[in-house]
């Protein structure tokens, strides 16, 4: 008897998952994270009896899906924290977090997400929110950054950032990069030789008045 191969039922349960796993990444990132779990199990071809015997609550579905982006972004505030110039670290972490939440793997508002109390991803996104801390108060002690910054003031742009990636992707995806410009310049102030257009990135045009309905009507 053949050895080389899993039984049939096993092999269509690995595939299932995979195709919802693909659906969800899918889903959640066009509709938010948030967006319900039917269009999951719709996306992939499945049941919602498929959908729930594999990931019983959106929680397991989000570790399934999130664990890895916002692991990215606990890479990506840790090396900030470590910049050996904390305003750039800032400027860094912000034009990283826009780029991961825009990205084709990314979600937006991943950061601002509810996890509930006591899961993996609640666990991982308050050592995430440690390392933003650091790097927020030591930005806040060097010449260049508003004095009076607080780790707050990093949620509030990162709830805008979020919106209007969600709410762009499709229509004007470097939207957030000029709104992030806009932003810095409310939390920088302008040194000799360091400013936001060491940033090139985030020099993009406005939005037309057209892209502006479109992404935001309805």
């Amino acid at each position: 008897m053949s050895t080389d191969s899993a039984p049939a039922p096993r092999r269509d349960a690995a595939r299932n998952r995979g195709l919802l796993i693909a659906a969800a990444r899918e889903i959640f990132a066009r509709d938010g994270l948030n967006a319900p779990l039917d269009r999951v199990a719709e996306r992939a071809g499945l049941s919602r009896a498929t959908l729930y015997r594999h990931f019983p609550d959106r929680d397991a579905l989000w570790e399934a899906v999130v664990t890895a982006p916002l692991s990215d972004i606990w890479h990506l505030a840790r090396r900030a924290a470590a910049a050996s110039d904390p305003r750039e670290g800032l400027i860094e972490y912000l034009v990283g977090v826009g780029q991961l939440e825009s990205g084709p793997t990314g979600f937006a508002g991943i950061m601002t997400t509810r996890f509930t109390r006591g899961s993996r991803l609640a666990a991982l996104r308050e050592s995430v929110q440690e390392e933003v801390d650091g790097v927020v108060g030591r930005a806040a002690r060097v010449a260049g950054v508003r004095s009076d910054l607080a780790e707050t003031d990093l949620a509030l742009v990162s709830i805008a950032l979020a919106a209007v990636v969600e709410r762009t992707r499709a229509v004007a995806p470097d939207a957030w990069r000029r709104l992030l410009r806009l932003l810095l310049e409310g939390v920088l102030e302008p040194t000799e030789d360091q400013n936001t257009d060491k940033q090139p990135v985030l020099d993009v045009p406005p939005l037309r008045r057209n892209e502006v309905w479109r992404a935001f009507s309805g």
